[in-house]
């Protein structure tokens, strides 16, 4: 059967909406070619059929796991073009599955660039801020970026399918060259700004060790970043103890200390010191659902090299703002400031962390003894720690279940759609619920928490142990995000060395991204330049390096 224009743009539209993280078909849904293989199906008039080949298609990528902006595949392209040139041309499963395989190479090349170009958006929202203009960070978010996303996704895909598999093959062609190599290599160094401007506000004192400590940790392991998160944890509480050179005081012991024995406070007393938001804090309910809602729907809009999510941190604070400081217009843009920094978890599992953040800053606002390190630094320590633990078990281990459940379901009886069907309802229905329940937890617990530190003079270590536990985790990160590859190499007496396997790895693997984050973080700390500067500096180092040979993209 022949393509329509109308069916080869709608097709287009599907690849956009699964590739641009819009509210519930990103990554978990529209995303899996058996779900985006049963709406091209439908498009095309054929839906069992394409639910088939979508979910023959899925096979390969079943345990397919996107993680720290990483795109391995792009397997919504591959699910889409696969099932469009399955049903037009006839051809059973398996063949449909030969030809998707190779389709998702042009998708990287997409992903790359948007998650490139989508930096710009976050310099917007760094205006709108400067501005004051906070309404406006949804443009910066989500408004922008999407369309820069539609244009660089219905456009291709949709002449993809129009044309045929040779147009792809001709496109990829011309791109897998010197153009695609400066993308990778520009995106590979781009995360070293995110971690340099975090490491402004917690690589200090004796933090400082941590973050080589945690650099090694991943550079020399292969232990994922939420269990050096957990190291970092209980490193952090070693070295506070240590250095205090005693236990610290259980909270009970305050009430023996006051000649009450063990008495409990009465509810008066109890209503006095639990200062949680859902008692006696400045936000109302309506407001924290609104928050967890822009966190739900919107977390991946704008993501980009640069500070992953920060920008949807900013927006997520929105509706905030007049609840915190009412009439405070400097208070309002220094907690903007404070949260568009760097910032990456799982949408899910790492929801309680804009909920403790939430927390934390609504006792800044009340109390005004929580201070800017504190926040950044819990926020640092926690968000890769729980990344790593959603990534392993949504990624790693629920999502191949369902598939595999809706697969099987899918080809029952000669074919159907209600394996896709199943997939979607069940995997929105558990994102919704796992993502509310872990915010409005770290909401709570953040609250009462910072409230009982700030009781017991616990604070300063708190700060001392977060600076430790951010700077680890953030010695972690430069391994797994920040890509920095010297692609020199010379002959001598016959035999070729390379400069990256022979020297640098040899003296220390990831050498090369440590010294360009630490060079990020000179120039911003010591020379005073601005993010966009750094910026500029890298972008010109990805092509100045790849135009000499100096830098690699690392990708065979």
């Amino acid at each position: 059967m022949n393509i329509t224009a109308v069916q080869a743009v709608l097709c287009g539209i599907v690849y956009w909406l699964a590739v641009g993280n819009l509210p519930f078909v990103g990554l978990w849904t529209l995303q899996r070619p058996l779900v985006c293989g049963t709406v091209v199906g439908l498009i095309l008039g054929h839906p069992v059929e394409g639910a088939v080949i979508g979910a023959s298609i899925s096979l390969v990528y079943i345990g397919f796991v996107s993680a720290g902006g990483s795109m391995p595949a792009d397997i919504s392209l591959a699910g889409i073009l696969g099932t469009v040139y399955a049903v037009s041309s006839g051809v059973d499963a398996s063949t449909a599955l030969t030809l998707a395989v190779p389709i998702g190479l042009l998708g990287t090349v997409i992903w790359t660039g948007r998650m490139t170009l989508d930096s710009i958006f976050v310099h917007l929202a760094d205006r709108y801020i400067e501005k004051e203009e906070y309404y406006k960070i949804w443009r910066a978010n989500v408004l922008f970026p999407q369309l820069l996303c539609a244009a660089m996704a219905i456009v291709p895909c949709a002449l993809a399918a129009y044309f045929g598999s040779t147009y792809v093959s001709t496109l990829v062609s011309l791109l897998d060259g010197r153009v695609l190599t400066i993308m990778q290599i520009i995106g590979g160094l781009m995360p070293c700004l995110g971690i340099a401007v975090t490491l402004l506000y917690i690589f200090e004192g004796e933090a400082k060790i941590f973050l080589f400590i945690g650099f090694l940790l991943a550079a020399y392991t292969e232990i994922p970043v939420h269990m050096i998160g957990a190291i970092a944890v209980l490193s952090a509480i070693l070295y506070v103890r240590l250095r205090d050179g005693r236990q610290a005081e259980p909270a009970h012991d305050a009430w023996e200390e006051s000649g009450e024995d063990a008495a409990e406070p009465d509810e008066e007393e109890r209503g006095e010191t639990e200062l949680t938001g859902q008692q006696r804090g400045l936000i109302p309910k309506a407001a924290l659902v609104r928050a967890w809602l822009i966190w739900e729907t919107f977390p991946q809009t704008c993501y980009n090299y640069e500070r992953m999510m920060g920008q949807h941190m900013a927006h997520m604070f929105v509706p905030l703002l007049r609840y915190l400081y009412p009439g405070q217009l400097e208070k309002r843009q220094e907690l903007m400031k404070r949260e568009i920094t760097f910032f990456n978890t799982h949408v899910e599992f790492g929801a309680c962390v804009p909920g403790m953040t939430i927390a934390l800053e609504e006792q800044m606002a009340m109390s005004g003894m929580v201070t800017d390190s504190l926040i950044k630094n819990l926020k640092t320590a926690f968000m890769g720690s729980l990344a790593g633990i959603g990534d392993t078990l949504w990624q790693g281990v629920f999502l191949p279940v369902m598939l595999g459940f809706c697969i099987d379901i899918t080809n029952f009886g000669g074919g159907n759609i209600w394996g896709a069907v199943i997939y979607t309802v069940v995997v929105i229905a558990a994102a919704c619920v796992i993502s509310y329940l872990n915010f409005m937890f770290g909401y709570r617990m953040g609250g009462s928490a910072i409230v009982e530190l700030l009781e017991h003079g616990t604070l300063k270590k708190l700060i001392k142990g977060a600076s430790i536990m951010g700077c680890m985790v953030m010695g972690a990160l430069i391994v797994k995000y920040v890509s920095c590859v010297c692609g020199m190499a010379f002959t001598f007496s016959g035999t070729t060395y390379n400069l990256q396997t022979d020297l640098f790895d040899v003296i220390c693997p990831y050498i090369l991204p440590l010294s360009v984050t630490m060079l990020a973080y000179y120039l911003l700390k010591r020379r005073g330049w601005s993010t966009l500067k750094v910026l500029l500096l890298l972008i010109a180092l990805g092509v100045i390096g790849s135009a000499t040979g100096i830098l690699s993209s690392g990708i065979a």
